[in-house]
C-alpha cells in the first residue's frame, strides 16, 4: 500500500507541487507558523480518520525535501519496519494486515506532528510560482520523460496554464491543469521509480520556495 507523506497528503508530491487543489489556505501568509500548522494538523486528523488526536510537541519543521524521509524514519521507530520513501515522494508501508490500518494513521499522525513540513509549503502558491512549476513541466519535465519513452503531449499556453491552477487551487471540484505525469504509463513499480528518480516531479524546492 502507498501512502503519500505530509506535504503530499494535504499539498499531495502535494498540491502545492502540482499545483492542484489542496488544503492550504489562503490567510496563511499573516497567520502565525504555530497556528498555520495546528490547522495543518487539524486536516490530517479528518484525514485519516482520528476524531481525538493527541497533543503531539512539534520537535523540528522539516523542508518539503526531506518530509518523506524523516517521516518514514520516525514510523520505522514507532514499529513500522517496511516503510520506506519512495522517489515519488509517497510512502509505501509495505505488508500491513487490514487491522492494523488504524494504529498505523495515527503513527502517522503523530510522526507528522513531531516533524511537521514547514507551513510555507502549504500555502497557495503565487501566479509566480505557478509559472515556476509550468516552466518546469514544459521545459524540463516533458522532455526528460519523452526521453524515457513516454508519450507526453505539448504544453498549453503558459497563461491558459496558469489560471486554471490558480482555479484549482481555490475550488477543489475544479480539474488541475496539464500535468506530464499524468500521461505517464510505466511498466511496474520499478519502472516507477526509475522514471521519478531520473524526472523528478517537481522543480528544485529552492527554485519555487527559494532558499529556507
Amino acid at each position: 500500500m502507498r501512502t503519500r507523506p505530509v506535504h503530499a497528503v494535504l499539498a499531495v508530491v502535494a498540491c502545492a507541487a502540482l499545483a492542484t487543489s489542496c488544503a492550504a489556505r489562503p490567510d496563511e501568509g499573516v497567520r502565525s507558523t504555530a497556528e498555520a500548522r495546528s490547522d495543518h494538523l487539524h486536516d490530517l486528523a479528518e484525514l485519516y480518520g482520528i476524531t481525538d488526536p493527541p497533543e503531539i510537541a512539534l520537535e523540528r519543521y522539516v523542508d518539503l525535501d526531506e518530509a518523506p524521509r524523516v517521516l518514514a524514519a520516525c514510523l520505522v521507530e514507532a514499529g513500522w519496519p517496511g516503510v520506506r520513501a519512495s522517489s515519488d515522494g509517497s510512502l509505501d508501508s509495505g505488508d500491513m494486515d487490514p487491522g492494523d490500518q488504524a494504529a498505523y494513521n495515527e503513527d502517522v499522525y503523530v510522526c507528522s506532528a513531531r516533524f511537521s513540513t514547514h507551513p510555507r509549503y502549504l500555502r497557495e502558491l503565487t501566479r509566480e510560482q505557478q509559472g515556476v512549476v509550468f516552466d518546469y513541466y514544459a521545459h524540463t519535465l516533458t522532455p526528460c520523460l519523452r526521453e524515457h519513452g513516454q508519450d507526453v503531449p505539448a504544453a498549453p499556453p503558459r497563461d491558459g496554464w496558469i489560471d486554471a491552477a490558480h482555479v484549482a487551487e481555490g475550488d477543489e471540484s475544479a480539474a488541475g491543469p496539464w500535468n506530464p505525469y499524468s500521461f505517464v504509463e510505466p511498466r511496474d513499480a520499478a519502472h516507477w521509480e526509475l522514471l521519478n528518480e531520473s524526472c523528478p516531479q517537481l522543480p528544485p524546492t529552492e527554485e519555487l520556495w527559494g532558499e529556507g
